[in-house]
């Protein structure tokens, strides 16, 4: 072989060490390429979770929102509910607290969701239920079983939820159906913090003229309503 041949092979050639050195160096550019992908895969999960959030946030202010302004009264608090006394089509117009007006805002055992809760009662059924027994849990569980009924979980999971009430002053009710505007607060874990938030609501109009003096009932008289 002529030494000229012999000069080019070894400047063709790596040596040991090079080969080390550039094996490190593409071990570094993949780790990083790959550091990379995965905190732009999260970032995209973490603003698609963000964005199912807000939109089950959205959906949950809107359905509570038009319950309560329906609403002629917030008729108790049993549990970990709130009972509406809502305007519905099927409004028989008798000034009564019939099964099918009666919407159910609920928490959960744990109160660690939101949701709502209501009655279609079949004609001749729809009985009516007093203000006293709608202050019962066990009123609730006797409708459960007793009616086609609709529940709907608005949002989940959360945790600490909470009811506020106010009445038209907007000082705490010394009766639960003097309450005029109502809020539901409530956490989420969003991205391993804790998120506060709050839903607010208004009722158009009151029924609380209708309750008799005990505050247990409605008045009977037709020249009382």
């Amino acid at each position: 072989m002529k030494p000229e041949t012999a000069i080019r092979h070894r400047r063709r050639a790596f040596t040991l060490a090079e080969l080390l050195v550039t094996l490190v160096v593409t071990g570094i550019v993949l780790s990083a390429v790959a550091t990379l992908a995965f905190a732009l895969r999260s970032g995209v999960q973490t603003g698609s979770d963000t964005a199912e959030a807000q939109a089950q946030l959205r959906l949950a202010t809107l359905h509570i929102t038009e319950s309560v302004r329906l609403a002629r009264m917030v008729c108790a608090a049993p549990g970990n509910d709130l009972v509406l006394w809502v305007h519905t089509q099927r409004d028989n117009g008798d000034h009564r607290i019939n099964v099918n007006e009666l919407v159910y805002i609920e928490r959960g055992d744990d109160r660690d969701v939101v949701g709502l809760c209501w009655f279609d009662a079949a004609e001749g059924s729809n009985a009516e239920v007093s203000l006293a027994d709608l202050a019962l849990a066990q009123t609730k569980a006797n409708l459960l079983s007793s009616h086609n009924h609709t529940q709907v979980t608005l949002v989940e999971p959360c945790r600490n939820v909470q009811f506020g009430l106010w009445d038209g002053e907007g000082n705490p009710p010394d009766a639960v159906w003097k309450t005029r505007r109502l809020a539901i607060a409530f956490e989420r874990i969003e991205n391993g913090a804790a998120g506060q938030y709050q839903i607010g609501a208004t009722l158009l109009a009151s029924a609380e003229h209708l309750v008799n003096d005990a505050g247990d009932g409605l008045v009977s008289e037709d020249d009382d309503v």
